[in-house]
């Protein structure tokens, strides 16, 4: 009995030895079949936090701002570009003061105002979004006229500035006679004016865009003139000021440190780019591939970030400009 169990536990240890070997060896197989891949150049692919391909839909419209007078009609046009799938425009309006609308057909539409109007509701905001991703758009600030029998009123009655910029104010005289004495004021949004109309953008804003009411009263009469503020960063991209940058930020790595293929100046960056389409564009391909072989910037340095790659991106799709 006793030679039967050693028997037994010697065949249980056997196998479990073999058990051992065939694991190891299956695990040496599959590194050594790793290590093959690898050497016959089969390629790592990286990951990064999101898509670097970041959506270039674009939506603009024209115009950006407007004046209307009551019963008025404006007639507007959407643009959008960079879809993948659809191009089609929602049309609505944003701020109104009631008894407006706005009709949209396609990429056009006609805003009607209303045949009323108040101090607190001159400003009207209509916005056109991408049907494919809506949080993508662009508005359309309109400011009612001031009645046809005021004495005067603020020239420009409407105007879009970069963060600090300055716009001199004036007045225009609709009526015969000398223009009264004014007081120039804020009514609401960001930025200051003095009493000579010079108004003085804020140096930065936290929305992308914002609004900023001014008005210029008399005793009897009041005239308001409407300021919509961008970004200083939301301007046209240009080359000098936004893209080299980032090329410089890559030197050291074998990308534009003055090897195999230098892009850091302007002329030999327009090699690479098909302005107006990134995405057919070299230098957008490789700065999104996720293959790192034959992405850019090469290992070991590290890939451009989503806001690089969309900065790059929006140069190209914008015509891919020089600062003058």
């Amino acid at each position: 009995m006793s030679k039967n169990i050693t028997n037994y536990k010697l065949r249980i240890a056997n196998r479990r030895n073999d058990d051992t070997i065939r694991h190891s060896s299956f695990f040496i197989r599959h590194l050594l079949l790793v290590f093959l891949v690898m050497a016959m150049g089969g390629g790592c692919m990286y990951t990064i936090s999101g898509n670097p391909d970041v959506s270039l839909l674009t939506v603009t419209m024209s115009p950006s701002r407007a004046t209307v007078p009551i019963n008025g009609i404006l007639d507007l046009t959407a643009d959008i570009r960079g879809v993948s799938h659809s191009a089609a425009i929602t049309w609505t309006i944003i701020k109104s003061p009631g008894g407006d609308s706005v009709v949209g057909t396609g990429l056009s539409a006609q805003y009607h105002a209303a045949n009323f109007i108040s101090l607190a509701d001159t400003i009207i905001v209509v916005r056109a979004s991408s049907v494919e991703d809506p949080t993508r758009y662009a508005e359309c600030t309109i400011v009612m006229t001031t009645s046809p029998d005021a004495p005067f009123t603020i020239s420009p009655i409407a105007v879009t500035m970069l963060t600090n910029r300055m716009q001199q104010f004036e007045i225009d005289t609709i009526q015969s006679g000398s223009i009264p004495a004014l007081t120039w004021s804020i009514v609401s949004g960001p930025g200051t004016i003095t009493n000579s109309g010079l108004y003085t953008a804020p140096a930065s804003i936290e929305r992308d865009s914002s609004i900023t009411l001014i008005q210029a009263a008399s005793a009897t009469d009041t005239s308001l003139a409407t300021i919509t503020l961008l970004k200083s960063t939301d301007s046209l991209r240009c080359f000098s000021r936004d893209i080299q940058p980032i090329m410089q930020s890559c030197t050291g790595s074998g990308c534009h440190d003055g090897s195999s293929r230098p892009l850091l100046d302007y002329r030999r960056t327009l090699s690479d780019v098909k302005p107006g389409n990134a995405r057919a564009s070299r230098l957008y391909q490789r700065i999104v591939d996720f293959n790192m072989n034959s992405r850019m910037p090469p290992p070991p340095a590290p890939a451009l970030t989503p806001n690089q790659v969309l900065m790059i991106g929006q140069w190209i799709d914008q015509g891919a400009m020089e600062c003058q």
